[in-house]
């Protein structure tokens, strides 16, 4: 009878999605298939779509074994497990997380690019090699370029390397290459063994369990230069709202930003929903960012008066009076005026 060999997404304790390649072969005898002498495809790539494997009682299943999996295979008659190690990519650590939905849009990223544009100034200009990193470009490079067009007056010689785990949508994006200053490489959180002084990875992490993102950061932040700075949050799809966190190479949060098209906003707790990952479920009574939003919501109403003049005369007010109430807010009017607010984080007590 002859046999193929599948790689599985398995898991023993671990996340289906789990961001490492995994260490186990199945070895499943087929009916009807040939032999398939290796692995078809990156183990970080979405399984491809075909029937789900039927166990014979006979031998031992996976669960049997303590493993729990599925072998994407037809046919399957039998099934025995086999580790191995490992494999890495050539000369660097294995590519880190999972492909993201690809979602994109010119211009989705404005708002964080402009902010980079001013927070990572010095950075850039001090640094040896300014070297900025984008996490998970998505299925178009446009926000990859977009982003090296703005910061190209910060530091004229930026290079920015834009980073996708699905190989298809990295061949797409040679075609927006500008060697050697912007560039489209295969990676994940790993950075391809890149050392940053920039990270953006916007969008990337909604997709994750909220327990993966400690570990996500910390592998990013990581490979960061001296100095550096990663940033990591969510925009809506057409880039009008945006919330981001900035941390160091310690991998924890040092600001959380908030930034709106004002004109369009009725208050500023609709920007909730673009809380990064790791707020989105804590936006409840008794958490920091609940407390936040909910007096941003108090300050935007006793600053209604100031609307007469505008929403973006409001937004200033009302951060403002955030500020006089004794919140970390950072920065004053010349950012405020553009729908940003930044505050320390976590904002501590007041």
């Amino acid at each position: 009878m002859p046999s193929t060999r599948c790689t599985n997404h398995l898991q023993n304790g671990t996340d289906a999605t789990d961001q490492y390649e995994p260490d186990v072969t199945v070895v499943a005898n087929v009916d009807n298939v040939g032999r398939c002498p290796s692995y078809a495809r990156p183990a970080h790539s979405t399984p491809a779509v075909c029937a789900r494997a039927e166990w014979v009682p006979f031998r031992p299943t996976l669960r049997d074994q303590g493993i729990r999996g599925r072998c994407f295979a037809e046919g399957v008659s039998g099934v025995t497990v086999a580790r191995r190690r490992p494999r890495l990519a050539a000369g660097r650590a294995r590519a880190l997380g999972v492909p993201t939905r690809g979602t994109t849009a010119p211009n989705r990223l404005r708002r964080v690019d402009r902010w980079l544009a001013a927070a990572a100034w010095s950075p850039l200009r001090r640094a040896a090699d300014p070297l900025v990193v984008d996490v998970g470009f998505g299925a178009s490079p446009v926000t990859t370029v977009e982003m090296y067009e703005r910061l190209r007056p910060v530091r004229p010689d930026v290079r920015v390397v834009g980073l996708e785990l699905a190989p298809e949508r990295v061949v797409v994006a040679q075609a927006a290459a500008r060697p050697p200053g912007l560039l489209f490489a295969l990676g994940g959180f790993e950075l391809a063994g890149h050392r940053p002084v920039v990270i953006r990875a916007m969008n990337v992490l909604r997709q994750y369990d909220e327990r993966a993102v400690g570990s996500a950061w910390a592998a990013m932040a990581g490979r960061l230069s001296t100095g550096g700075m990663l940033v990591e949050g969510t925009c809506d799809e057409i880039g009008r709202r945006a919330c981001w966190f900035a941390l160091g190479a310690g991998g924890v949060p040092a600001t959380l930003t908030f930034s709106a098209h004002l004109p369009s906003l009725l208050r500023p707790s609709d920007l909730a929903p673009r809380l990064p990952k790791a707020l989105i479920a804590r936006n409840v009574p008794g958490e920091d960012v609940h407390a936040l939003l909910a007096a941003f919501d108090l300050a935007w109403e006793r600053a209604a008066p100031r609307g007469t003049f505008g929403p973006r005369q409001r937004w200033i007010a009302a951060a403002a009076l955030l500020r006089r109430e004794g919140w970390p807010v950072l920065d004053g009017p010349r950012r405020w005026r553009l729908g940003e607010l930044t505050v320390a984080w976590p904002p501590g007590p007041r």
